[in-house]
């Protein structure tokens, strides 16, 4: 934006006087400067040309026929609310004519017979301070339009105006005008629900931009379905490469995944996450703080251990909330944490859970604004009993028109595109084998991701890894805390694994004008008997462990087992 300035030239004084001689001496000092000048001859016709034009500055005289000066001016400052200067020219040197023309709206008042020096300077001093007003006006005006670009930019990151989900709830209220708290939520294409509440420290734009690292990797993650443990790693890095020490984020990182009724939870320098029954009044477990904020520590250091709680058949809530959230309750005069939080919400007997947080935060805050960010997420959780959707598996190859069985069809496919990869134990780590994969198919045809696709691998990924290479049991996860104990074991088996390998083939081959994904797993384990189960039985089974197999054959058209059990054969449509 261009600063606009006055020049002599451009700057327009109106002087009304009645008295001929008045006119010309003012009008001639004022050309003398270089003034652009105008003349009434009454106060009458002088609001008549400041209404066709309003002037940058008026000398007035007091006494006129009719209307005398302070009547004027005072109809001119009724006319405009933009200030501007108004000096009184008068013979009449009383306190109570100069008291009276401050009062109606004058800015100065000069005696007769006037010195030109002095009248100069003042006429300057004005033209300097309205150059002063011109400035600040043009710097307001520039620091809103920047506001409102920074306000559209800090949307477009954190995509709250974009993302709806009907499991989660939010509440946010900033301290000034740009929030250092952050809420996102996004779906995994095997349907986990993935939340952040972010806190920087401080608040106001620095702290807003803060939590813009948090954003790309957390939603570029989660739509390509990396492990929570993956999510904070990377954001982790993120922010200590872009954010100068010592600044850092506490954050809270969810996965709640309905299929497998667990809510897993990386917490670093955030209020307990609470699960609470459906009402509120019920708490079943806190997830705590056990880590350091983000961008504290580096990323060879950074803890990427996550809580894992599991759920029963019912439906739960979770609550997430920055410290500004609880902050705010203080004002009841009491130390207030997000239990005494909840007490207050369900003891209003509000329609809802949410309600009651949101009606328990207006009240706290009493219409004013914070003293910090305040940020709350509440999600619904919904636990379901597993196996009981029938499987509908198809127990014989369909028939092409051909006559051909589908087993047949695919020797004769014509491949498209083919990639394969050997895993040892040192990628198993540390890679998050299944969205690498997706990635480079993605890559290699540019597809999004396929939601299909992205089970049927890692249900195989898994199988290969969890039962071949680290010999767990499915059926630890049918007892009591038995996924929690899983991933236990399974952490524990990972981080000791000093040998195997998975090797991996994936395909996308064209069948009688149908797309299918081809995938090929082979691990090193022991292997198993894929003889015990009973293809024609899965459709009554309620057990869905068992290697995942009874899944996999629901979601595939072509399955097959073979040597050992550690080799198996997969092909779906696209």
């Amino acid at each position: 934006m261009a600063t606009l300035s006055f020049s002599n030239e451009n700057f327009d004084v109106l002087v009304v006087d009645d008295t001929e001689l008045n006119r010309q001496l003012l009008s001639a000092m004022l050309k003398k400067i270089g003034y652009s000048v105008r003349v009434a001859v009454d106060g009458q016709s002088g609001l008549s040309a400041f209404a066709e034009k309003r002037p940058d500055m008026v000398l007035m005289d007091v006494q006129m026929p009719g209307m005398d000066g302070f009547a004027v001016v005072r109809e001119m400052r009724k006319l405009c609310t933009a200030w501007f200067p108004i000096i009184f020219i008068s013979a009449n040197t009383s306190n109570e004519h100069v008291v009276e023309g401050l009062n109606s709206g004058g800015d100065d008042y000069l005696f007769k017979p006037i010195h030109y020096d002095v009248f100069k300077a003042k006429v300057a001093n004005f033209k300097e301070r309205l150059q002063m007003l011109l400035e600040l006006q043009q710097y307001h005006l520039r620091t809103k339009e920047e506001s409102e670009a920074a306000h559209e930019f800090m949307k477009h990151f954190t995509q709250l105006n974009r993302i709806k989900d009907s499991m989660v709830q939010f509440y946010m209220k900033s301290a000034e005008v740009f929030s250092g708290d952050l809420i996102a939520f996004a779906r995994t294409p095997d349907n986990r629900l993935n939340l952040l509440l972010a806190d920087s420290a401080g608040h106001g734009l620095t702290s807003a931009l803060s939590v813009i690292p948090l954003t790309q990797p957390f939603y570029a993650m989660s739509h390509k379905g990396y492990e929570l443990a993956s999510i904070a790693q990377s954001i982790n890095k993120h922010v200590r490469e872009y954010l100068p020490l010592p600044r850092y984020v506490a954050a809270i990182l969810v996965s709640i995944d309905s299929a497998h009724n667990t809510v897993q939870v990386w917490n670093g320098g955030c209020p307990p996450a609470v699960l609470v029954s459906e009402d509120g009044r019920e708490v079943i477990h806190q997830f705590a703080s056990k880590h350091l904020p983000l961008g504290v520590v580096s990323p060879e250091l950074f803890d990427t251990s996550t809580e894992l709680h599991n759920l029963s058949e019912q439906t739960y809530k979770l609550m997430l909330c920055s410290d500004g959230a609880l902050e705010a309750l203080v004002g009841y005069g009491k130390e207030t944490d997000a239990l005494d939080f909840l007490r207050n919400a369900t003891a209003r007997n509000a329609g809802s859970l949410f309600e009651g947080l949101s009606a328990t935060l207006n009240e706290a805050l009493h219409g004013e604004i914070p003293q910090d960010d305040v940020a709350l997420l509440l999600a619904t959780c919904s636990g379901s009993k597993q196996g009981t959707a029938p499987l509908n598996i198809q127990t014989s190859a369909p028939q092409w028109e051909s006559g051909l069985h589908l087993e047949e069809a695919f020797k004769h496919g014509q491949i498209v595109w083919e990639f394969s990869i050997v895993l040892t134990a040192l990628q198993l780590k540390h890679l998050d084998v299944v969205p690498f994969l997706l990635s480079i198919a993605q890559q290699i045809d540019g597809n999004k991701t396929d939601s299909k696709a992205f089970m049927v691998l890692s249900e195989l990924f898994n199988n290969a890894l969890d039962h071949g290479l680290l010999n767990l049991d499915s059926s630890l996860k049918n007892e009591p805390d038995g996924m929690e104990k899983y991933y236990e074991a399974r952490a524990e088996r990972l981080n000791a694994l000093e040998s195997g390998e998975i090797s991996i083939r994936i395909a996308k081959q064209q069948v009688a004008n149908e797309n299918y994904l081809k995938v090929t797993f082979k691990d090193s384990g022991e292997g198993f008997d894929y003889s015990q189960f009973n293809f024609g039985e899965a459709s009554t089974s309620n057990e869905r462990h068992g290697r995942g197999i009874l899944l996999l054959a629901t979601l595939c058209n072509y399955l097959e087992y073979s040597g050992n059990g550690s080799l198996v054969n997969a092909r779906m449509v696209l």
